[in-house]
């Protein structure tokens, strides 16, 4: 079972050690300052948006350690990392279903590859 207080205080963590305002942070993650408020404040639960967003935005900072507190999957240091840069590669659109924009493939050391289907034009 998730403790939502105690998800709510590695935020606020991760706020601290970043040196960051509840409306910094919400700008870095995109998200309304009134959100963060309200669970700064204990009125909402994050969401698993927003915990995705976190990790996505630190990204030394495990969902493991963010959900659960599990020390083992936490970084040297939760303070804000940019994300690693990757290669665009473009893929034969033609094998995929739909309109495919884009496919992401996650590693668990947080690297990551982002393929882009060619368009007719390319």
């Amino acid at each position: 079972m998730l403790n939502y207080d105690d998800i709510i205080s590695r935020i606020q963590q991760i706020m601290k050690s970043n040196e960051l305002s509840s409306a910094q942070f919400a700008e870095k993650l995109g998200v309304q300052r009134s959100g963060i408020s309200h669970i700064l404040s204990g009125r909402n639960k994050p969401s698993l948006d927003l915990i995705s967003k976190i990790h996505f935005k630190f990204d030394s900072v495990s969902i493991q350690w963010l959900l659960f507190g599990d020390e083992n999957n936490r970084s040297e240091s939760i303070a804000y990392e940019p994300a690693k840069k990757v290669k665009k590669n473009k893929i034969d659109s033609q094998s995929y279903p739909k309109n495919t924009e884009k496919i992401i493939i996650l590693y668990d050391d947080k690297s990551f590859i982002e393929f882009y289907p060619k368009k007719k034009d390319d």
